[in-house]
């Protein structure tokens, strides 16, 4: 897909055999604009309208309009998505960070959208600090 990806984006997709070294900007750009398109016919519809929750969960969370007006939708949307991970991963994957999901829009709610508490805009700066 990164022949098709617009510049505006800070990176071009890699694929899926290089997920395990994918920067967290890469995941945040799978999640809300690629992988709803890509895993369409790949994923069983189970898994895949799963993975549709918590993308929208996310587009919700991280957009101020959105937020504002259906954050208590998101909620919703990644209780069920975590629901459903226990069934169709078995209740092992719900880990600390997986429950934390559904608090995420009760983060939103009390500081706005989540990117009013994100830290992308520091992992850029931070390989320049790093040299």
């Amino acid at each position: 897909m990164s022949s098709y990806i617009a510049r505006e984006f800070a990176r071009k997709p890699r694929s899926l055999n290089e997920i395990m070294r994918w920067k967290a900007i890469e995941l945040r750009q799978f999640m809300l604009y690629t992988g709803p398109v890509v895993l369409k016919n790949v994923l069983p519809d189970s898994l895949y309208q799963n993975f549709l929750l918590f993308s929208v969960a996310m587009t919700i969370l991280l957009d101020p309009q959105l937020c504002e007006q259906f954050c208590s939708y998101a909620k919703q949307l990644l209780v069920v998505f975590v629901e459903n991970l226990k069934a169709l991963y078995g209740k092992e994957m719900i880990v600390y960070n997986v429950h934390g999901l559904i608090h995420l829009a009760d983060d939103a709610h009390k500081f706005g959208p989540l990117d009013n508490v994100s830290s992308f805009p520091f992992e850029n700066t931070l390989k320049g600090t790093k040299n």
